[in-house]
């Protein structure tokens, strides 16, 4: 019996990001991307990981340069640190938090500087210390690895790598994609990502991949994102050769139903295609999700904006371009079918 001939599925080239010309498109990678600064940005109605600061307990306190110290019941909570003679007495102090400095002191101690006084706090031991301190940085600050523990790197782009992480909170896995700005040339390399952003807080479905939170820190921004091990569907279709009428069924229902949630929204992804088609799964059932709303476009964004060509542009990949696009033309809602 003669068996099967595996053929061989040869990955296309990358997309040709927007305002490049037909010839000599500058090419924009699935973890590429820049980022506009976004501090404090949540998505809403999605899940969003823990980012307050808690802790209570009895320590000792004293201002810099005064005598003695007194014990206190300290709390850290929505940013800032208060403390009572009893948890059930009135609050006899508060402070902002806010990019406060803390730093380590004798033994047990720790010092905190903002609004510039220095305040001392004794804790029963270095390890109590140790946590405190860690715990006033995530409550003052921005920064990724307060909250993340940064994994082992699974993926690079032109602007950014993408790197496997943990929750410190809940031990949930994600991928974080991390853009650096100093490899950002341009205004419009600018615009993706800042788009991106602004069109994932619109969107909540089952079969588009999430982004849980944002991290804007100085020179780089952290997309902390739902994290799916089974690759893209590019890869699937590789591995599988081809894929039975049910499992094709199942896949497909769930493309349409993530773009009829999109359309919906007036949202144009304008990039459809295998590598941007994720699957939670490396067999069957994929779950299969779509991701990388770079090139997305709100429809009515053209109908506002005093720049007619916003959705006529050369945008996309060029082995799955809609002829509009192709040709030039204004596209829509049916780039995304074909």
């Amino acid at each position: 019996m003669v068996g099967r001939r595996r053929l061989r599925i040869r990955r296309p080239p990358s997309r040709i990001s927007e305002g490049s010309s037909r010839k000599s498109g500058e090419v924009e990678s699935r973890t590429g991307g820049g980022a506009e600064r976004s501090s404090g940005w949540r998505r809403q109605g999605a899940h969003v990981f823990p980012r307050e600061a808690r802790k209570n307990g009895w320590v000792y306190i004293k201002y810099r340069g005064t005598l003695g110290r007194r014990l206190r019941y300290a709390e850290i909570a929505r940013g800032c640190l208060s403390w009572k003679k009893t948890p059930r007495r009135r609050t006899l102090e508060r402070l902002v938090l806010d990019s406060c400095q803390v730093a380590e002191g004798d033994d047990q101690e720790l010092l905190l500087t903002t609004a510039g006084k220095t305040i001392i706090l004794r804790l029963q031991n270095k390890s109590l210390r140790d946590e405190w301190i860690r715990c006033i940085q995530r409550a003052s600050s921005d920064v990724m690895d307060h909250y993340f523990i940064r994994g082992k790197l699974i993926g690079r782009g032109s602007f950014g790598e993408v790197f496997l992480g943990t929750s410190i909170d809940t031990g949930e896995v994600v991928a974080i994609k991390t853009v650096d700005r100093r490899k950002i040339s341009s205004a419009k390399e600018l615009e993706f990502v800042r788009r991106e952003i602004d069109i994932a807080r619109l969107l909540y479905h089952r079969c588009i991949v999430r982004i849980h939170d944002v991290f804007d820190e100085s020179d780089k921004v952290h997309f902390v994102m739902e994290y799916l091990g089974g690759g893209d569907l590019f890869d699937a279709i590789a591995e599988e050769n081809h894929f039975s009428e049910k499992i094709a069924v199942d896949i497909i229902r769930d493309i349409l139903e993530a773009v009829a949630y999109i359309h919906e929204k007036n949202i144009v992804h304008r990039d459809l295609k295998p590598e941007n088609i994720l699957c939670c799964s490396k067999t069957w059932p994929y779950n299969v999700k779509i991701a990388d709303f770079g090139t997305a476009r709100r429809s009515q964004e053209c109908e506002v904006s005093s720049d007619r060509s916003m959705m006529s542009t050369f945008v996309g990949t060029p082995y799955y371009m809609a002829p509009e696009i192709l040709a030039g033309r204004e596209d829509s809602f049916p780039v995304d079918m074909w």
